[in-house]
């Protein structure tokens, strides 16, 4: 606790005395250095000596030991501040595998934080009702250092724009100055000093972001399978088996939910950059930058309608996707039953068919992402030409080298914005469609427990009792306690008035012809199908 407070103590200290130093600097220059100037440059030289120190000193609360696959913990866990923002704690690692080839038992082992056992607890105890804000409540700790580190960034991001303004400027009036040639140096090695800064905290923004993916995958996966350990079996419901793919969930849509979560960031960064680049646009050419502004006001339908057709065309893809998937897991499971009954022609002819189907689909999305990168290459330029134009031929102002090469630095830095916009506008777009499928698949009804009777121990008893009576979920998607359609009663098959008993400890088969319900016995002792009366006994041990 005490290193937290003394970086914290060391480092306000050392602003503040970069604070006297510039303003005794502007009085002084380096022309003459008084008393009060050289106690003002020893104090800054030492706290940063102090800094430096105090964050390389390493934490030793968690010793770093064998777990129990026989690895070592990660060096992280131990790593002081310093290590942790120049990233020093990797170097072992590099100059390990630079000298010979890392095997697995050199990987060090995750801290435990970011174990899965771990993770699952933490957001358990953070679960809300939406999966959205349970995610958030959980990586709020990580979320909160990750704003603060975008928030660096997006600030000296502007650095270089900004020194490059000093720097030129410094060189027009160099013939009419008496301002010394120092002056130049400290913009260069300011320039330098704030694009590591920019650099390093965009490296931590991207690091946290990439821990936030491992997470977020790993719960997302664990609920997943948790909920197919005990949901109804859908299966005779053909909108749900979209649905509730779960190789696709865990592939599919699992991943696209963590690319976002990878840089989710961007979508408060960006914004807010794109404000500070149109201020800074405003203190260079004035109202010029209005006509930049508008440019913008009025080209914003055109990129939100594309968008809106992106988000259908993914939709579509995401559907091709689940039947094609569908089909070859159908097909892969009943190898022998369709080599015996001499199906494959009907069956490539469908596989085949939908492989096209979604082959169009991808087709469609990448025309509408082609068209969602043109327009937001050629927005930036409209922007820089009707500024410019503006700032000349409305305004009479002279477009000066200070001017226009700081200008340039700034369009560069909005237009590398404006360029990444689709594809942030198309994880969010398929990260929704993606969140929805999961959502809606931890959203279907579960096993009713309470018509097992569960014994805990020895089985004395395993079969049906009181006559059971059992039939598969025809329920609706949003309605689970509707019952199946009242004319059809006559087509649902059921199992009626079960009373029977599997010896325990032993072998029992049950046999019959096709459809005869052999599978349905078995699944509404499992708690797969909907029990009408009576009860199942299925010990847990």
């Amino acid at each position: 606790m005490i290193h937290s407070h003394l970086n914290a103590i060391y480092a306000v200290a050392f602003l503040i005395s970069l604070v006297d130093l510039r303003l005794l600097y502007l009085v002084h220059s380096i022309l003459s250095i008084d008393f009060m100037y050289a106690v003002a440059l020893a104090n800054s030289l030492v706290t940063l000596v102090l800094c430096v120190v105090v964050a390389s000193e390493c934490n030793k609360y968690q010793p770093v030991r064998r777990t129990e696959n026989r690895c070592y913990l990660s060096k992280e866990v131990n790593a002081s501040m310093y290590s942790r923002f120049m990233f020093n704690w990797v170097n072992s690692m590099m100059k390990e595998g630079y000298s010979c080839m890392l095997n697995d038992e050199d990987l060090p082992e995750l801290s435990v934080e970011n174990r899965t056992k771990y993770i699952l607890a933490h957001f358990h105890e953070h679960h809300v009702t939406s999966l959205l804000l349970s995610l958030g409540y959980s990586s709020c700790s990580e979320l909160t250092i990750q704003v603060f580190y975008a928030l660096i960034w997006s600030i000296f991001i502007f650095s270089s724009a900004y020194f490059l303004n000093l720097i030129i400027g410094f060189i027009e009036k160099a013939p009419f100055q008496r301002e010394p040639v120092f002056t130049a140096y400290l913009y260069i090695f300011g320039l330098f000093i704030s694009n590591v800064v920019q650099s390093l905290s965009f490296q931590h923004v991207l690091y946290i972001g990439r821990v936030l993916h491992i997470r977020i995958r790993s719960i997302i996966i664990g609920e997943v399978y948790a909920k197919a350990l005990c949901r109804h079996d859908t299966t005779k419901d053909e909108t749900k088996t979209k649905i509730g793919n779960i190789i696709n969930l865990v592939s599919v849509d699992t991943q696209k939910i963590g690319e976002l979560s990878t840089y989710i960031f961007y979508i408060y960064a960006y914004p807010i950059q794109i404000l500070i680049c149109i201020w800074l646009l405003w203190r260079l050419l004035g109202y010029s930058t209005m006509f930049g502004i508008a440019v913008i006001i009025v080209t914003y339908p055109l990129p939100t309608h594309l968008s809106n057709m992106y988000k259908n065309s993914h939709k579509d893809v995401m559907q091709a996707t689940d039947k094609h998937m569908t089909l070859m897991n159908e097909l892969l499971h009943a190898m022998s039953t369709v080599k015996f009954f001499a199906w494959e022609s009907q069956f490539r002819f469908h596989i085949l068919n939908a492989h096209e189907n979604e082959l169009r689909a991808i087709r469609s999305r990448l025309m509408q992402y082609l068209w969602i990168g043109n327009v937001w290459f050629i927005i930036p330029i409209l922007i820089m030409l009707s500024m410019f134009m503006a700032h000349t031929k409305l305004a009479g102002n002279e477009l000066t080298t200070t001017v226009a090469f700081t200008a340039l630095a700034l369009f560069t830095n909005l237009r590398f914005v404006l360029d990444e916009m689709p594809f942030i506008v198309s994880s969010i777009l398929q990260t929704r469609v993606a969140l929805r499928c999961v959502v809606d698949f931890l959203a279907e009804p579960e096993i009713n427990r309470d018509a097992h009777e569960v014994r805990i121990g020895k089985a004395e008893f395993i079969g049906f009792k009181n006559n059971a009576s059992f039939q598969w979920f025809y329920n609706a998607p949003n309605d689970t306690d509707a019952g199946p359609n009242p004319t059809n009663l006559g087509q649902i098959f059921k199992l009626k008035n079960l009373n029977i008993s599997f010896p325990p400890g032993e072998l029992s088969i049950v046999c019959g012809p096709t459809g005869c319900g052999k599978t349905s016995l078995i699944s509404s002792l499992m708690g797969e199908m909907n029990c009408l009366t009576g009860y199942a006994v299925l010990p847990c041990k």
